[in-house]
């Protein structure tokens, strides 16, 4: 067996986001299934709002999550402003949009990815740090999140 990229060694998977149509259908669905109990997503505690593609982003996506042992789904449905998930819906696409890693350093790490060739889309500030981010890897529609929260 191979030996794990040392360069991403201190990521680790902590959420998978997920782009629907309807929420509340999705939601049904899934609790139908066993999954659940869903809880409505907020802002962390000391967030400065979100920037995409370098403007402030006014998209008020609806978003809920629930855990899954030590994963977190996040389900969100996007409303018509331009946003990360709005452009991925447009593009046709509904189902696994990002995976989320929780890092210790987001700016190093968003960092180190863009001088590899991704593209940062989305930022977000807490107390004044760089704390979320989503990259935009070039390459079959994966992207990633970045986040110390």
């Amino acid at each position: 067996m191979k030996e794990p990229n040392k360069n991403l060694s201190g990521y680790k998977l902590s959420h998978v986001g997920i782009v629907v149509k309807d929420l509340e259908q999705t939601m049904k669905t899934l609790e139908a299934l066993g999954f659940g109990p869903f809880e409505k997503a907020s802002p962390p505690e000391g967030a400065e709002g979100l920037f995409f593609r370098g403007r402030p982003m006014d998209s008020k996506f609806k978003s809920v999550f629930t855990r899954i042992g030590d994963l977190q789904m996040e389900i969100s449905e996007p409303d018509e402003l331009p946003s990360p998930q709005r452009e991925f819906l447009d593009a046709g696409g509904t189902g696994i949009h990002h995976l989320g890693f929780k890092v210790e350093d987001v700016e190093k790490e968003v960092n180190k990815m863009v001088e590899k060739g991704a593209e940062v889309i989305l930022t977000g500030k807490r107390h004044g740090k760089l704390a979320a981010a989503y990259l935009d890897f070039k390459t079959d529609n994966i992207f990633v999140e970045l986040v110390n929260f």
